[in-house]
Protein backbone atom coordinates (compact mmCIF):
# COMPACT_ATOMS: atom_id res chain seq x y z
CA UNK A 1 0.00 0.00 0.00
CA UNK A 2 1.34 3.42 -0.92
CA UNK A 3 1.89 5.83 1.94
CA UNK A 4 -0.44 8.40 0.36
CA UNK A 5 -3.47 6.07 0.34
CA UNK A 6 -6.00 6.67 3.10
CA UNK A 7 -7.99 3.79 4.53
CA UNK A 8 -11.32 4.19 6.33
CA UNK A 9 -10.62 4.13 10.07
CA UNK A 10 -12.70 1.00 10.77
CA UNK A 11 -10.80 -0.93 8.09
CA UNK A 12 -7.50 0.40 9.42
CA UNK A 13 -8.33 -0.74 12.95
CA UNK A 14 -9.37 -4.16 11.64
CA UNK A 15 -6.09 -4.43 9.72
CA UNK A 16 -4.05 -3.46 12.81
CA UNK A 17 -5.94 -5.96 14.99
CA UNK A 18 -5.33 -8.65 12.37
CA UNK A 19 -1.60 -7.91 12.15
CA UNK A 20 -1.26 -7.79 15.94
CA UNK A 21 -2.99 -11.12 16.40
CA UNK A 22 -1.59 -13.05 13.42
CA UNK A 23 2.01 -11.87 13.11
CA UNK A 24 5.04 -11.30 15.28
CA UNK A 25 5.72 -7.86 13.73
CA UNK A 26 6.64 -5.23 16.27
CA UNK A 27 4.44 -2.14 16.66
CA UNK A 28 6.72 -0.01 14.49
CA UNK A 29 6.55 -2.51 11.61
CA UNK A 30 2.77 -2.66 11.82
CA UNK A 31 2.65 1.14 11.83
CA UNK A 32 4.88 1.24 8.76
CA UNK A 33 2.75 -1.31 6.92
CA UNK A 34 -0.51 0.48 7.73
CA UNK A 35 0.79 4.02 7.30
CA UNK A 36 -0.13 5.20 10.76
CA UNK A 37 1.68 6.32 13.89
CA UNK A 38 3.15 3.63 16.20
CA UNK A 39 1.30 5.21 19.14
CA UNK A 40 -2.00 4.57 17.33
CA UNK A 41 -1.05 0.90 16.88
CA UNK A 42 -0.17 0.74 20.58
CA UNK A 43 -3.52 2.33 21.51
CA UNK A 44 -5.43 -0.20 19.38
CA UNK A 45 -3.43 -3.02 20.96
CA UNK A 46 -4.21 -1.72 24.44
CA UNK A 47 -7.92 -1.16 23.73
CA UNK A 48 -8.50 -4.62 22.24
CA UNK A 49 -6.03 -6.36 24.60
CA UNK A 50 -4.37 -8.35 21.81
CA UNK A 51 -0.77 -8.50 23.00
CA UNK A 52 0.50 -8.34 26.53
CA UNK A 53 2.79 -5.37 26.07
CA UNK A 54 3.36 -2.85 28.83
CA UNK A 55 2.21 0.72 28.28
CA UNK A 56 4.72 3.42 29.19
CA UNK A 57 4.08 4.86 32.65
CA UNK A 58 1.90 7.96 32.65
CA UNK A 59 0.69 7.45 29.08
CA UNK A 60 -2.97 7.14 28.17
CA UNK A 61 -2.51 6.43 24.46
CA UNK A 62 -4.73 8.01 21.83
CA UNK A 63 -8.06 6.78 23.18
CA UNK A 64 -10.27 8.73 25.54
CA UNK A 65 -11.41 7.05 28.79
CA UNK A 66 -14.91 6.55 27.32
CA UNK A 67 -13.47 4.56 24.37
CA UNK A 68 -11.67 2.06 26.62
Amino acid sequence: MAAHEQLPQDFLIHRIVSLLSRTSFDLEEIARRTGCDPSFVAAVNWKYEIRDEKRPEGRNGNLSPTER
